[in-house]
């Protein structure tokens, strides 16, 4: 049987699963959706619980409408979104939710940030602007 490739994409408000063949050819599709948790006003953050639930979800998904899919798989690529903040403890268990791309709560700290360090040199330093780094959460005001 031909083998085939699964891509995975974690968005923000759905995980999907295809699988095609090594011609590009689809075979298969699934998805799931979970929720966005607005916090706040400009505060947006996401249970990781969803995006491995989902994962699962859309992987069975898509393998259920391909016989012998599973066996058949040679090669995988995933892409997520980003920037996303998922602080982890020391076993890599996530100590609470996503802040995801959305989350706008430190729009004051970047433009402090930018103006105490320079633009420039933030993207010079980290290869990221001061907004996308701030506005999850990734550097905070203390580390400054």
């Amino acid at each position: 049987m031909e083998s085939l490739l699964l891509g995975i994409d974690v968005g923000t408000s759905s995980v999907k699963a295809v699988l095609i063949d090594e011609k590009g050819k689809l075979h298969a599709t699934g998805q799931a959706e979970y929720p966005l948790h607005h916090i706040r006003p400009a505060w947006v953050e996401q249970d990781p619980e969803d995006w491995w639930n989902g994962t699962c979800f859309a992987i069975k998904e898509a393998l259920s409408k391909v016989p012998g899919g599973a066996d058949r798989i040679n090669g995988l690529a995933v892409s997520c979104q980003a920037p996303t903040l998922l602080a982890l403890d020391r076993s890599g268990e996530p100590l609470r939710p996503a802040m995801i791309w959305m989350d706008r709560r430190a729009e004051a700290e970047s433009l402090r940030l930018t103006e105490l360090i320079g633009a420039d040199n933030i993207h010079r330093i980290t290869g990221q602007s001061a907004r996308c780094l701030l506005r999850c959460g990734a550097i905070t005001m203390a580390e400054k």
